[in-house]
């Protein structure tokens, strides 16, 4: 069972490593002065669907489903149940539990000023702020950009949520059969992609690309099987890839959580106090559990 830990921990953190990269400042240097009509009808086209997509996000507070998590680590395949809980600025809490017993085997959970990975099968935790993760600190992770993927939203490089004023930052394809929406910007190597739905502006899929002259990672993170959560929908269906490509090796981890019984439910804590009888272990423990596995 610690194994299935070590594998869902990897999973996660190669996605942190990633969407940390969401973090850096993108700056939107366009002089719109000098444009033409027709430039400026093609604005205000690609404005009027960014509101569009931007107006589809959820506004409750809490998300709560059980879900089966499946993960895949290079072609090798488990399958645990779980759960997801998560309360918008707060916290994104999955839980892991033993098939059939039921019993929670480990938790992994964001929150604005930290990062929590409980083995409860072996009484071992890691907890630490963002910037103490040494593979991490380079790129300084932003909560709020995993939120942003989690509750199927955009995101802003450098912000805590997308507000109104920053949809002129978006560039729209019209002419895509799905309409594709990407940032003006890129701040430096790293690329922001959304595929959504031409009639209604739904996300249904989010790519991050982070290219150097080292490696290639992307992640691609598609979203499905929607269902309405109070006025508006969410995706339960959230299939989460990210591929990185060093040299002439290439890694593959994808995480799956097929989620069910999604309720706005708000009995339960936010925060989750490690016990005594846990111990801690050192926040670089994370790369090792990710070199471990075969």
């Amino acid at each position: 069972m610690k194994k299935y830990l070590t594998q869902v921990c990897a999973v996660m953190s190669c996605l942190v490593i990633l969407a940390s990269c969401a973090t850096h400042k993108a700056a939107n240097g366009e002089d719109k002065a000098g444009n033409n009509h027709a430039e400026m009808t093609l604005e205000r086209q690609m404005l009027s669907f960014v509101q569009k997509v931007y107006d589809r996000q959820l506004h409750s507070k809490n998300v709560v489903g059980n879900m089966s998590c499946t993960i895949n680590a290079d072609g090798k395949e488990l399958n645990v149940p779980g759960s997801l809980h998560m309360r918008k600025d707060e916290v994104i809490r999955l839980q892991l539990f033993v098939p059939i017993l039921g019993s929670e085997v480990g938790r992994i959970e964001f929150t604005p000023d930290r990062v929590l990975l409980m083995d409860r099968m072996h009484k071992e935790y890691v907890e630490a702020r963002y910037d103490q993760l040494g593979f991490l600190q380079a790129n300084g992770l932003s909560f709020y950009s995993l939120q942003a993927l989690f509750w199927n939203q955009l995101l802003m490089p450098g912000k805590e949520h997308v507000g109104e004023a920053d949809l002129t930052d978006y560039h729209v394809d019209l002419a895509a059969i799905k309409r594709s929406v990407s940032l003006k910007q890129q701040p430096g190597k790293i690329s922001y992609l959304w595929d959504t739905e031409k009639a209604n502006g739904q996300i249904t899929a989010a790519h991050i690309g982070y290219a150097t002259q080292d490696n290639n990672s992307r992640l691609d993170w598609t979203y499905s099987n929607f269902t309405p959560v109070g006025l508006k929908s969410f995706p339960t269906l959230q299939d989460i890839l990210f591929t990185i490509v060093a040299g002439a090796n290439r890694h593959t981890l994808r995480l799956t959580l097929n989620m069910s019984e999604v309720t706005t439910n708000d009995q339960w804590e936010s925060r989750t106090t490690v016990s005594s009888k846990f111990k801690k272990v050192d926040a670089e423990e994370i790369l090792k559990k990710i070199s471990q596995i075969q």
